[in-house]
């Protein structure tokens, strides 16, 4: 039977499905308070018309910031991302060697760290469709039927009896009655046209996996009387697994959601404590890391040195993750600070001709030099963020300011990067760059950083001097609100690790890739207007925000809190409408 043929019968049945996963956000609910004013789309479509009833985040009347209890969260109907979709096959199915993943998608955006945030790059779209129809169509020609549909040749018997279980696991939820009422009514068509038993439950795979109830995993939540959401158990156990094992939920983690076990902040946590204790949260944190300190970077340069090999690049991106995983779960520090300020990293002898040590039998490579320290000292990031033969203090300065800092910039002017010149320095350099009046209002900061960094060379080999010239660092930045001089890298480091707008900015990145957007809470964006954001919407975001800073805090910045102290608050699990905001 021709796909062609196969989508013909399945395309209603998938507009079916979609209809109803959006009219479950309506279900039959407790009484609405009065519904919020219209907020028109671009295409002039009432944005959460679906939702009538619902309370809005700037409606919101109860928050008080010091009590958590208070705290709502908004959230968003999230695509799987690719990792998170052959994750769920490879769990679903068991084998994945013969599915075909090649033709999805790329989903980090250009200016996104995580692949689980939702952007207009990371939407459904004609080229996304055709790498799932791609992956479903080997996927339901290869997987063994049987063992799917041990009764396969029964038919409609057959499938009546067993998609309930096979839909559970795929959908990561039960199915309502008309759900499985369709699936069934889906192969009967089928086999009416012409199909045999076992083509037909082929066909019906294809429609559970390319269901936006599979590709999707929906945060919508039940309407409260108060008119938040309250996302069901199944949404939070998915919420809760995705997050910390990129995977769907386990047999446990599936049980607590069906005894309601997931009801309260004890329950959640208490489980987030167990999948974490478990090594799939380890993959799934590198995972976390590789894309926050963007570690795969480094694979897309070229050095002159012939030692700087795919293999050792290759090596990089893996100790940028192990250092993280390491310090997450194995340091005698978990905390923040020792993430910026370790005399050692993860690696091995491979690696050993820029850092000129070698590993020790428990995998810690030491750093030699007293400047050299944290995740600002490995080889990955000053590589990657250079010139094949010079290191590129913009690069390193804006990095560090976006990821580790949670500084924005307005798009740079077009201008020139100064050309190298012999006996001009590398910090001359880019300082006569820098003092072009349309770049100077970023550039003090992203200075100050890039230049601490110039002991380091193009591929991350310490030197004292650059041009003939002695490496002096005098920078001046301005952190937690005060001005600080940075004289040295490990200043730097050191600087980041030990303040708050370092802690806090962990904070952020954990609740970007745990809740899939950016937050609402204002941060700093130089060379822009200062304009004080000061919705309702935007301080749900800054107070849950700064009480999982607080409560790192109280624990000396341990990195697991960032993200027990997220699924612990209510705004975990209490949601409002969101609206549209600059």
């Amino acid at each position: 039977m021709r796909l062609e043929y196969f989508m013909r019968c399945l395309i209603p049945v998938l507009g079916l499905l979609l209809l109803f996963s959006l009219a479950a956000c309506s279900k039959k609910s407790p009484p609405k308070p009065k519904p919020a004013p219209s907020v028109t789309s671009l295409d002039g479509v009432p944005l959460g018309a679906d939702l009538a009833g619902g309370l809005r985040a700037n409606q919101y009347q109860g928050l008080t910031c010091e009590d958590s209890t208070t705290h709502r969260g908004l959230r968003a109907w999230r695509r799987l991302s690719n990792v998170e979709l052959v994750n769920t096959i490879q769990d679903v199915f068991g084998s994945i060697e013969a599915v075909d993943f090649g033709e999805l998608v790329n989903d980090i955006p250009k200016h996104e760290a995580f692949d689980t945030v939702i952007t207009p790059e990371n939407f459904f779209n004609s080229n996304r469709l055709k790498g799932y129809l791609k992956f479903a169509e080997t996927l339901s020609s290869r997987v063994d039927i049987k063992r799917l549909f041990p009764c396969v040749s029964e038919g409609a018997g057959c499938i009546r009896q067993t998609i309930p279980k096979v839909g559970a696991d795929i959908w990561r939820r039960p199915l309502a009655e008309d759900e499985i009422a369709r699936l069934v009514s889906l192969h009967e068509t089928l086999t009416a046209d012409g199909a045999d038993p076992e083509q037909a439950m082929r066909f019906v795979l294809q429609a559970l996996v390319l269901s936006p109830h599979f590709l999707y995993r929906p945060e919508f939540g039940e309407l409260q009387a108060d008119g938040s959401f309250l996302l069901t158990d199944w949404e939070i156990a998915s919420s809760l697994s995705y997050l910390l094992w990129r995977r769907p939920p386990d047999a446990a983690l599936r049980a607590a959601a069906q005894s309601g076990a997931l009801r309260s902040p004890e329950g959640v946590k208490s489980q987030a404590e167990r999948l974490m204790a478990d090594p799939k949260a380890r993959e799934a944190m590198a995972d976390f890391a590789g894309m926050w300190l963007n570690a795969g970077r480094v694979q897309t340069v070229m050095k002159p040195q012939a030692q700087f090999t795919a293999d050792v690049k290759t090596r990089l991106v893996d100790e940028a993750k192990n250092f993280f995983v390491h310090t997450m779960f194995d340091a005698e520090a978990k905390t923040f600070d020792h993430l910026m300020n370790a005399d050692y990293t993860i690696g091995d002898a491979s690696v050993g001709f820029i850092y000129g040590s070698t590993p020790g039998s428990d995998g810690r490579l030491p750093f030699v030099q007293s400047q050299r320290r944290g995740v600002l000292g490995q080889a990955g990031f000053l590589a990657s963020h250079a010139f094949p033969d010079q290191p590129n203090p913009i690069m390193r300065g804006v990095f560090v300011a976006e990821r580790l800092l949670c500084v924005g910039f307005v798009p740079p002017p077009a201008v020139n990067i100064p050309e190298p010149q012999a006996g001009l320095s590398n910090k001359e350099r880019f300082r006569r760059h820098s003092e072009i009046p349309a770049c100077a209002s970023c550039h003090a900061t992203i200075d100050a950083l890039g230049f601490a960094l110039e002991n380091f060379d193009a591929i991350g080999v310490f030197r004292d001097t650059d041009a003939g010239q002695p490496i002096v660092v005098d920078g001046k930045l301005r952190v937690d609100g005060q001005d600080a001089t940075i004289t040295s890298p490990q200043s730097l480091s050191q600087l980041i690790g030990k303040s708050r707008q370092g802690l806090q900015c962990f904070v952020r990145q954990n609740f970007r890739y745990g809740l899939g957007r950016m937050e609402f809470a204002p941060r700093d964006i130089l060379g822009a207007a200062v304009k004080a954001n000061d919705s309702v919407q935007s301080e749900l975001d800054r107070c849950q925000i700064e009480a999982i800073t607080a409560a790192m805090e109280a624990q000396g910045g341990n990195l697991r809190n960032a993200i027990l102290e997220l699924v612990a608050s209510p705004a975990f699990r209490i949601r409002l409408i969101g609206e549209p905001e600059q």
